[in-house]
């Protein structure tokens, strides 16, 4: 499985909290969220998973040479590149649903996984409660949290 999918699934980690509402996320007008707050490319400044077992934390982003950057489109469809040394490359792509209750993200292929979004100003993040990581030993039960900026 790869380490770093977007929404994982079983490894479904990118986006997102399992039990918190979509009114908790707003958003440029302090409004709810909707999906042309987030229209754009954004940057991948944090891409952290956090081990449920003790909170041991692993950022890829802050491996040497890491990247990552989303691109989300008008009808909520995103695509994901990303580059980890070690790790190789990922593309990833998928479906945003940020009107739903609680919101969803939807990699092709892939059942829905439950997230929520924040934006402030030209900075989202996403959380996921109930993602998965291979921190060296296999898959682990872990929460992930996606910081990125505007390009």
């Amino acid at each position: 499985m790869r380490p770093y999918r977007l929404v994982p699934i079983a490894c479904l980690a990118a986006l997102c909290a399992a039990s918190v509402a979509c009114s908790d996320s707003t958003g440029s007008n302090g409004d709810d969220l909707t999906i042309a707050d987030l229209v754009g490319t954004w940057n991948i400044t944090q891409w952290e998973y956090t081990r449920k077992a003790n909170g041991e934390t692993l950022d890829l982003m802050a491996l040497p040479g890491a990247t990552a950057t989303i691109v989300i489109e008008s009808n909520g469809r995103y695509t994901v590149e990303a580059f980890a040394p070690g790790m190789g490359d990922l593309e990833d792509a998928g479906t945003l649903d940020v009107s739903s209750d609680p919101m969803t993200a939807t990699p092709d292929g892939e059942d829905p996984e439950i997230v929520v979004i924040t934006l402030s100003g030209n900075t989202f993040t996403l959380y996921q409660d109930d993602a998965s990581n291979d921190f060296g030993a296999g898959e682990e039960p872990a929460s992930l949290e996606l910081v990125g900026t505007r390009a």
